[in-house]
């Protein structure tokens, strides 16, 4: 028994010193997740807000057929919002875990948002290089995914500038969505 002990431990010490080595790998796919997991969250609260415009009919002036027109517009677009929220919250939850799916699944919107130059090139490029290049090779594979199961003592935290950048992006895109909102009041105001 005293043998098995010793292996077992060894093993165990293995694993540590490997997860710590590697813990950085760990950390670049976190921030992919970040990433997902926020925009995920921006898309349901604009999906919210879209379906709820589009059922109190909301800024939706002019002849009868103008604002069911438009109020169906707002409930398609509000549900296509929905949808992708969902899909984008999960992803994100996924490459938290390290899942192989939420890994193909991130793949598509990364690769569509390489065609929004300049700045989605560069984020959804530098997804793309977490996801595959050697911090996702080490990060998703079932040695290293082992090691984190054996050591759940060893916590990978999200570096605070990822922190500050999704931060940011939430506030941008918030400002985004606000003034949106009150272009839009505005006109219909104004009508």
């Amino acid at each position: 028994m005293p043998s098995s002990r010793a292996a077992s431990s060894r093993s165990r010490s293995d694993l540590t010193k490997e997860r710590e080595a590697n813990l950085s790998s760990e950390e670049w796919v976190r921030v992919v997740a970040l990433f997902h997991t926020v925009h995920g969250a921006l898309c349901l609260v604009a999906a919210g807000w879209m379906i709820w415009r589009a059922i109190r009919g909301y800024g939706l002036v002019g002849p009868a057929g103008v604002e069911v027109l438009a109020a169906g517009m707002s409930a398609l677009v509000g549900w296509i919002l929905l949808a992708m929220g969902i899909v984008l919250w999960l992803i994100g939850r996924g490459l938290k875990g390290q899942s192989q799916v939420a890994r193909a699944a991130a793949t598509v919107p990364a690769v569509l948002g390489l065609f929004s130059v300049p700045v989605g090139t560069m984020i959804n490029g530098a997804m793309l290089w977490v996801l595959y290049g050697e911090h996702g090779k080490i990060a998703f594979s079932q040695r290293y995914r082992d090691a984190k199961a054996a050591t759940p003592h060893i916590r990978a935290r999200t570096p605070m500038l990822a922190r500050l950048v999704a931060a940011a992006y939430v506030f941008v895109t918030g400002g985004v969505l606000v003034g949106m909102w009150m272009l839009l009041a505005s006109m219909a105001a104004s009508v």
